[in-house]
């Protein structure tokens, strides 16, 4: 009996291996065609690296199988300098190991310089400062010797960087301020003309007067007259007694 088994098992080996290869290919078939790998072993996830210092990011791509390379650059004024704004391809999206991973970055807070607005009239200041991409501050008028509307100084002051947009305060002049003359008459003078230069006014050439009976050199009038208010600086005209 084991004689003519093993007989039978002879004639059929070829059959079963025959059977079995095919087996192995269909299987094989079917593995590539119906079932496809859909994915290489190679293709990895994006990382996030949006929000970390561009140098940080760079690495961690790197680390991953990445390729860094350096995208757009723009202000954002909430956004420290040197920060990724945004990447190319989108996190978490697969791609091959070696792929480049574009990266935007911000440049921070754009910054401008303040230009120089003093001995402008308010008018041109303010165009001025409008067209270097800043607003206009807090206005403040005093009295000075300068015309009225000119402007005597600019805070932050002209030559200082700051972030686009930021107020510029300005100091315009209200023009000279008035003030009142004071009573130099009967004094002599010298001391008349002291007086009245220690206050800021000018006093021009004095006009004699001969005929007066008063010692000369005294003041015996004065132009404008005492009290009178008139602008800082002004001239002031006085009349002195003296012998012909």
């Amino acid at each position: 009996m084991t004689e003519q088994f093993q007989r039978i098992a002879k004639r059929a080996a070829p059959f079963l291996a025959a059977g079995g290869g095919g087996f192995v290919l269909a299987y094989a078939i079917v593995g590539l065609f119906v079932f496809p790998n859909n994915g290489k072993a190679s293709d990895l996830p994006v990382p996030n690296v949006t929000g970390l210092p561009v140098e940080q990011a760079r690495q961690v791509l790197i680390d991953s199988g990445f390729v860094p390379q350096r995208g757009e650059q723009r202000y954002e004024s909430t956004v420290p300098a040197g920060t990724v704004l945004g990447q190319s391809p989108a996190p978490q999206s697969v791609h091959s190991r070696g792929a480049r991973i574009v990266l935007d970055v911000s440049r921070g807070q754009r910054t401008v310089e303040v230009p120089s607005v003093t001995g402008l009239t308010q008018q041109q200041a303010e165009l001025t400062l409008t067209n270097a991409s800043l607003d206009i501050g807090e206005i403040v008028v005093m009295d000075s010797p300068s015309p009225r509307g000119t402007v005597l100084q600019s805070f932050p002051a002209a030559g200082v960087r700051v972030p686009a947009a930021s107020a510029i305060s300005i100091t315009v002049s209200a023009g000279p301020g008035l003030v009142s003359v004071p009573d130099v008459t009967g004094q002599p003078y010298a001391a008349a003309r002291s007086l009245l230069e220690q206050l800021g006014f000018q006093v021009g050439a004095a006009i004699e007067d001969t005929t007066s009976a008063s010692a000369p050199g005294t003041v015996l009038a004065q132009d404008p007259p005492p009290t009178r208010a008139v602008a800082a600086g002004s001239a002031v005209t006085l009349t002195v007694a003296n012998k012909p």
